[in-house]
């Protein structure tokens, strides 16, 4: 029971004045001392013993357990009154006078039960009247007979529009069959404990309950109504949604990260198969090839100086290649322009190497003075370069634009092709798609892809502007 929910209960008088319990007290077997005499007078015979208990009990009832011990000494005096005002106190019996002894007694210990019988029903009422819980009583047709303040603040009906109507109010059309089958259950002697279903509100909205629900029988057992109790669980289902919300998305997270640490893998061990192909296939044929030039000078010198400047030409024609070959495959490992100019630099480069590769037009506009982490920078140049190969394998473009900007607190970058485009919901998976959104996501941003039919395609990257000073 909330302490909110009301003004206090005066369990023992039911808020009535001390005066009034106690008047009652007295008037009562002042009357039914009055109504004794007249009863003797017209009939000629002593009064019911028994009448003397009635203001004991309406004493003990409506006033609680002390003006019933008040009216039960009053009584007992009226009952000794009538004894000696009949003059014929010696002549009753031992059994009459036992009696009257043990009526003051009696009717104590009467009052003392009457009075806690009536405390437990005020304070059972008590608990329902102020029970946070919903606690409806209805008839074995489902006619609404009681409506309790719970329910006014779980389903937003006042007692008054809900006492006589069915409760099939608050179910909703999807649950008639689930609310049939529970009133079989309780109807059945099943017990209805915490079933968890959704109802509606007078305004229409729907509320998540737990429902427990219980027989009413009358005195004779017979099966007569059914209480029902509803609890707002609308609160814990929140909760568990989100919980289920959190656990999802954690699982997904550690889905993605085991994939972006396998892609990881697969791509370091690619990398190292490119080195290991180039610095074989290339730079160390082209040491080879010195080498061998290199020992046919020694073995047979030109003793002419003109061909031995030639010769030496060659040879050093050879190294330059050599040494360019692998400045090349350095900078494929990480650029040196990204710790000693930026990204934006970085990104100019990369578009220029690209364009005389491929063959293409790139378009190629940023901030120059924009300062980003390492990882950031890294993170941003590797998704530029997988998208300007994915334009070159795949677009069949003649023109690409690439963009870095600042924008509202954000930095965004976008690679645009004039090419044929493509699928994208059949290519989440594929042209390296995923990997880039991974990466971006591990930055706190997004990456959107924008499709116009026969225009090509764009690519759109947003994360939080962080520069570092």
């Amino acid at each position: 029971m909330k302490a909110d929910r009301g003004a206090d209960v005066r369990l023992t008088s039911g808020g009535r004045s001390v005066l009034l319990r106690y008047g009652l007290a007295v008037l009562a077997p002042v009357i039914a001392l009055i109504l004794s005499q007249a009863v003797s007078r017209l009939t000629g015979e002593t009064p019911p013993f028994l009448l003397f208990f009635v203001p004991v009990l309406l004493s003990a009832w409506y006033g609680g357990f002390g003006p019933g011990v008040c009216s039960s000494f009053l009584a007992s005096v009226g009952l000794e009154f009538i004894a000696i005002a009949s003059g014929n106190f010696l002549g009753l019996s031992k059994y009459m006078v036992v009696r009257i002894g043990l009526f003051f007694p009696e009717a104590v210990l009467i009052s003392w039960f009457i009075a806690s019988r009536r405390e437990a029903l005020l304070r059972l009422a008590a608990l329902v009247r102020h029970s946070d819980d919903a606690i409806i009583g209805a008839t074995l047709d489902g006619t609404i007979t009681s409506w309790n303040s719970g329910a006014e603040q779980i389903y937003g009906y006042l007692a008054a529009e809900m006492i006589g109507h069915p409760f099939t109010v608050l179910v909703p059309p999807e649950h008639a069959a689930e609310e049939q089958e529970l009133k079989a259950r309780v109807e059945r002697g099943e017990p209805v404990r915490r079933f968890e279903t959704v109802q509606v509100r007078k305004d229409g909205t729907r509320v998540d309950v737990s429902l427990t629900m219980s027989r009413i029988k009358d005195i004779t057992g017979e099966l007569i109504g059914v209480s029902v109790v509803a609890r707002d669980i609308t609160e814990r289902k929140w909760a568990e949604r989100d919980r289920a919300r959190l656990f999802d998305q954690l699982r997904t997270g550690r889905e993605r990260t085991r994939r972006l640490a396998q892609r990881a893998l697969a791509a370091s061990e690619e990398e190292r198969r490119r080195l290991s192909r180039e610095l074989h296939d290339e730079a160390s044929q082209m040491f080879t090839v010195l080498k061998i030039k290199l020992g046919l000078l020694r073995a047979d010198p030109p003793s002419d100086v003109a061909a031995l400047r030639e010769r030496l030409d060659q040879l050093i024609s050879l190294t330059d290649s050599t040494d360019n070959q692998l400045r090349a495959v350095a900078r494929s490992l990480r650029p040196p322009v990204l710790d000693t100019l930026g990204l934006s630099a970085g990104l100019e480069d990369l578009c220029r190497e690209f364009a005389q590769r491929a063959g293409l037009i790139v378009d190629y506009q940023g901030i120059e003075t924009l300062k980003l982490s390492e990882t950031v920078s890294t993170c941003l140049y590797r998704v530029v370069q997988e998208a300007l190969t994915n334009v070159a394998k795949h677009a069949n473009a003649q023109h690409v634009e690439v963009r870095l900007l600042t924008k509202d607190g954000t930095l965004q970058l976008s690679v645009a092709d004039d090419g044929q485009g493509f699928d994208v919901a059949a290519s989440q998976t594929g042209l390296g798609l995923e990997g880039m959104r991974e990466r971006i996501d591990l930055l706190g941003g997004r990456l959107e892809i924008e499709m116009q039919p026969a225009a090509g395609a764009r690519l759109v990257i947003q994360i939080p502007c962080e520069e570092q000073t």
